[in-house]
């Protein structure tokens, strides 16, 4: 559906960014509120993930016969994490490398977000998507736990480089 409530809040976004109601939206205290409300969006979404992983059981979800066989365990999790985390980090702080040394990037700042991108674990909409989805909700949530684990170190290391 391509009128969905994300698209068409995108779209009035664009038009009053363009429009010239522009400036005095921003000088408003509308604008203020919209601001606080969005930054606390994502510690907001993060509790009700956390809320709505607590006590998953493939027991609960649909009846699916792939529901038992889709059970991850923790040594595949890790693998997927180690495959993400390690390898996909390595080549993403290779590339920042090959474009600092190259001369196309000077930014320290900018290559520091750079590197932080690249040890970013996995986005967290892929739990609700599975949510959605209604299976393999179980399997996500441990793969996201496991790979929120080695984030910090993962992130650390490549700073350090």
């Amino acid at each position: 559906q391509l009128l969905n409530p994300t698209m068409v809040s995108m779209i009035l976004a664009v038009a009053l960014a363009v429009s010239p109601l522009r400036t005095p939206f921003i000088d408003s205290p509308v604008y203020d509120i919209f601001q606080s409300v969005g930054q606390a969006s994502v510690p907001l979404i993060l509790l009700q993930m956390g809320a709505g992983m607590q006590g998953l059981s493939c027991r609960s979800m649909p009846t699916n016969d792939d529901c038992n066989k889709s059970a991850l365990s923790l040594r595949s999790a890790c693998t997927i994490v180690a495959i993400r985390m390690i390898i996909c980090n390595a080549i993403g702080c290779l590339i920042v490398f090959a474009f600092s040394n190259s001369g196309l990037l000077a930014d320290r700042h900018v290559k520091l977000i750079l590197y932080i991108e690249c040890a970013s674990p996995t986005a967290a909409n892929l739990m609700l998507v599975a949510s959605i989805q209604g299976a393999h909700m179980e399997a996500m949530a441990l793969l996201l736990f496991v790979m929120h684990l080695f984030c910090a170190p993962v992130m650390a290391a490549c700073i350090a480089m």
